[in-house]
């Protein structure tokens, strides 16, 4: 027997649900440092490992900035040594982003006299380090040498040309990810521990955005302290909850406070879980943190968006994981079939949560990280999801419904199915099939609640 329930999004209809996604979205606590190996704390305890070692522990293939790519230079008429540019591409976007300006230039004349367009990815993404105070250069520099290796006219528009590539299938030069961790690790090192040269990827990592913070910069929440519901009175009866009930133990996530962590790693009814909500799809999905390999796994924010929708990191392996399908996507476990099970997740009004389960445990407003009075409701993303447009570029685009549409899903038998909560409203009924499966999906007159039951 199936069932689900949907009550759709805020505040414009009262929500209940089991699981939401957005047409279009595709946006450090100690253990964490401990799994990156942090560089003070190992220098304080004389213990220092390079990135090389670090690498390997994790998988992969270090890629230090300085290995490999001393090239001889050439003497001009005064006799002084000129850098020459390097001939073999994986050295040569290296002398891109740690080069002086005279043979940064050179070296972007290089890539374009090649006319190879494997470099076009790699401009891309020095674009984006020009706007993020990481390279040098000029914003033109890096434009007219993209058009001239695409034949396209996007000039200044760093968007676009996301948007535009994406769509291709054009491959970065050998090293391109070892490369780019490098040059993000002027953000964070521990950005070089997830992009490292070698390590199975399932998506592109050209399509890996940073999303404003390093890693962990969203804390999440670790066991953080409940108070029974029946005693938080700083909630409001209309205002959102996500909520999950695991072997009579039933916990409400409040969304004024999720939105301020996106990860909550709890253990609710004696199995740990981890609630990972994408803030920019309006997303909350559940995991068990056993994985079908066994082993248990704790979540946190990598700072990496794909296609706008959070990429969560594992703590043991520093493996990326999709938000959306809890499967790893860059990393030590990309290469395996290992999944998350997920966890029925109702997106509720306080008031109807609470009617439902009188004796649940709620969130507590001090949680140890941000004082009481930060959590405030719909500060964070109220502008955003008043807006069509998205925070990042998206190539991937369905022009069926608004990018911000909030749909009720089914994934069931390997086949996923969306429907639009608005046109679920007017029906009242729908009868289909999805995978194997014949469902029924109730939303009852006067409400947007949402129900799907296997007709078999």
């Amino acid at each position: 027997m199936l069932t689900t329930q949907y009550l759709g999004p805020m505040p414009r209809i009262r929500p209940l649900a089991a699981f939401v996604l957005v047409i279009g979205c595709l946006l450090c606590d100690a253990s964490a440092l401990a799994a990156a190996g942090s560089r003070e704390d190992r220098s304080a305890s004389g213990q220092e490992q390079t990135e090389e070692s670090e690498a390997t522990e994790l998988g992969g293939v270090a890629s230090p900035r300085n290995e490999g790519r001393s090239v001889e230079g050439v003497r001009d008429e005064s006799g002084a040594l000129v850098p020459a540019v390097d001939d073999r591409p994986r050295e040569r976007i290296y002398q891109l982003v740690e080069s002086g300006p005279s043979l940064r230039s050179r070296v972007i004349e290089a890539m374009v006299e090649s006319g190879d367009e494997a470099y076009i990815p790699v401009l891309i993404e020095a674009f984006r380090g020009l706007q993020m105070g990481l390279v040098g250069g000029t914003a033109t520099e890096y434009a007219e040498a993209l058009e001239a290796l695409s034949g396209e006219s996007f000039g200044l528009d760093w968007s676009a040309w996301v948007l535009w590539y994406g769509a291709t299938d054009i491959e970065p030069p050998e090293g391109f990810t070892g490369w780019k961790g490098q040059l993000l690790s002027g953000i964070d090192p521990r950005f070089a521990l997830f992009l490292r040269d070698g390590i199975p990827s399932r998506i592109r990592v050209e399509e890996i955005l940073w999303g404003g913070v390093p890693v962990d910069g969203i804390p999440p929440l670790e066991n953080a302290p409940m108070i029974p519901g029946s005693v938080a009175d700083y909630l409001l009866p209309d205002e959102p909850v996500f909520g999950i009930e695991i072997n009579g133990d039933a916990r409400a996530y409040p969304l004024r406070i999720i939105d301020n962590h996106e990860m909550a790693n709890d253990i609710v009814g004696g199995v740990p879980i981890s609630l990972a909500y994408c803030t920019l799809c309006g997303a909350a999905i559940a995991y068990e943190g056993v994985a079908s390999n066994g082993e248990t796994y704790r979540f946190g924010t990598s700072g990496f968006l794909y296609r706008s929708n959070k990429l969560m990191y594992d703590r043991s392996t520093f493996t990326l994981w999709n938000q959306l399908t809890g499967r790893p996507v860059l990393g030590r476990l990309a290469d395996s079939d290992i999944s998350l099970t997920v966890i029925p997740t109702v997106l509720s009004s306080w008031s109807d949560w609470l009617a439902r389960h009188p004796d649940t445990l709620v969130l507590d407003r001090e949680t140890g990280i941000y004082s009481a009075e930060f959590y405030t409701p719909g500060v964070l993303y109220g502008a955003y999801f008043a807006s069509p447009e998205t925070m990042f570029p998206v190539w991937t685009q369905d022009a069926r419904l608004a990018q911000k549409d909030f749909v009720y899903t089914l994934f069931l038998q390997g086949a996923p199915k969306a429907y639009d909560v608005e046109a679920l409203a007017d029906a009242v009924v729908v009868n289909d099939r999805v995978g194997e499966t014949d469902v029924v999906l109730v939303a009852p007159r006067g409400t947007s609640e949402v129900r799907g039951n296997d007709r078999s």
